[in-house]
């Protein structure tokens, strides 16, 4: 059996798994109550009602839920929005506060609390927000706390990114009294029965950066390129038999968002967990700011230190491919090829790097030279002819001013002319051979 044949084994069911269902005026009563109850276990002073009142029912957020577990109410949690920055296109970047979260006493201490936090991460996901905040209190138990939330990619944010100053922008979103309310809640969360944590500026503030969404559909067929491509003429050969599962990303996060395409190669796909840590990973080696990669050695490393080297256990830097070589590694489902060209919409252009992108090739037609590319901007991807693909990535000049902050202080920007091959074999020095078909 060769390697590309076997899958790994399916993690067990999470006993804890919860939902969370959206609260309003128009709830049951006896969920408003239920929710209530477990909210003043945590509270002295913090009312829920306000809270359920101002939720919208067209909007995300603000947002409050009850987390369900067997029909039961075990737990409540809240988002409130707070537009942090602009993104690099000059639109806000979306992003909330964790301000609530509250779990039943007799629950307590059973893993449902983490599995709140996955499920809110999995809703905030779904709606497109960039980033999560959330503010541990100073105290005794303050790194406790960020040990709790570092389990699910959270991370301090230094006062070099101006954590100082954040207590002053949620001036207006977020009452002094609600941090109390939040920080005592969270406290309670680690074991503490203290209700009167005072937060203010003293609070370590947390983010965790969201990469990532599957398109809404429970299909997963639907989620690959063969569900489309069968609408055109000609005829198509893909990764996988029917091309690699299709991720949408969130923020400027193209090279990590690629990169988890990829790793779908062969089996399903482990989560938003794995792209979190693929980011993070990036990050604390200074390989990337935020999720985009300008340099294709700074990839090559992240697959290298990461747990992308279970998958692709060798990763070539490689000149742009001859179109008989990709046909090898789509036709032997070795590997993937991912390649950096300019983007426009879903198709490829030439801005000689202003608009630099990361796509994986996935597929090729018969009798043509014409590419399918998978990219994490629009679900499709799109068909191209080799030599405009192959034209395109040979033009990477530069970045564009837009992405200048978003480049890494180590590497070089080193796009132009080149791919990056992930095998999922060990291969040998002079190439892997199978029924006379070379692939490097």
């Amino acid at each position: 059996m060769s390697i590309s044949n076997i899958s790994p084994p399916k993690p067990p069911e999470d006993p804890n798994t919860v939902t969370l269902t959206r609260l309003s005026p128009a709830s049951h009563p006896s969920v408003i109550s239920r929710v209530k109850e477990i909210c003043i276990q945590a509270f002295t002073r913090e009312s829920v009602a306000s809270q359920i009142t101002s939720a919208s029912p067209t909007s995300f957020l603000p947002s409050a839920f009850a987390a369900i577990k067997d029909g039961e109410v075990v737990g409540y949690v809240c988002l409130k929005k707070y537009n942090q920055a602009k993104s690099e296109n000059g639109g806000e970047c979306r992003s909330a506060v964790l301000h609530t979260l509250c779990v039943d006493n007799s629950t307590r201490s059973s893993g449902i609390g983490s599995a709140i936090v996955l499920a809110l991460k999995n809703r905030a996901i779904q709606n497109d927000l960039h980033y999560l905040l959330l503010a541990a209190a100073l105290g005794p138990t303050q790194s406790r706390l960020i040990t709790f939330y570092s389990r699910f990619n959270f991370r301090v944010i230094p006062d070099a990114e101006g954590a100082s100053n954040m207590g002053e922008g949620l001036s207006n979103k977020i009452t002094e009294e609600a941090l109390g309310g939040l920080s005592a809640l969270l406290m309670l969360r680690s074991g503490i029965t203290s209700k009167e944590i005072q937060a203010g500026t003293s609070a370590k503030w947390m983010k965790c950066r969201l990469i990532t969404r599957h398109p809404p559909s429970s299909s997963s067929s639907s989620l690959r390129p063969e569900s489309f491509i069968y609408e055109k003429e000609g005829c198509w050969k893909f990764l996988n038999g029917g091309g690699l599962r299709s991720e949408l990303q969130i923020g400027p996060s193209c090279g990590v968002a690629a990169l988890y395409m990829c790793l779908s190669l062969n089996e399903n796909s482990g989560g938003s967990k794995i792209r979190e840590d693929l980011l993070l990973r990036g990050i604390e080696l200074n390989l990337t700011i935020d999720g985009e990669f300008f340099s294709i050695h700074n990839l090559k490393k992240l697959i290298e230190r990461s747990s992308a080297s279970e998958k692709f256990p060798r990763s070539l830097i490689y000149p742009f491919p001859d179109f008989k070589d990709i046909v090898n590694i789509i036709d032997l489902n070795s590997g993937c090829t991912l390649v950096p060209f300019d983007v426009l919409g879903n198709g490829v252009t030439l801005r000689s790097g202003n608009s630099s992108h990361w796509g994986v090739i996935s597929g090729y037609e018969l009798n043509s030279e014409r590419l399918y590319v998978q990219h994490s901007q629009n679900l499709k991807g799109f068909e191209c002819e080799y030599e405009l693909l192959k034209e395109s990535n040979n033009q990477l000049y530069e970045c564009g001013r837009k992405y200048k902050d978003k480049v890494a202080e180590t590497g070089e920007m080193d796009l132009k002319g080149n791919c990056l091959l992930l095998l999922n074999s060990a291969l040998l020095d002079d190439g892997y051979k199978n029924e006379n078909k070379q692939i490097i």
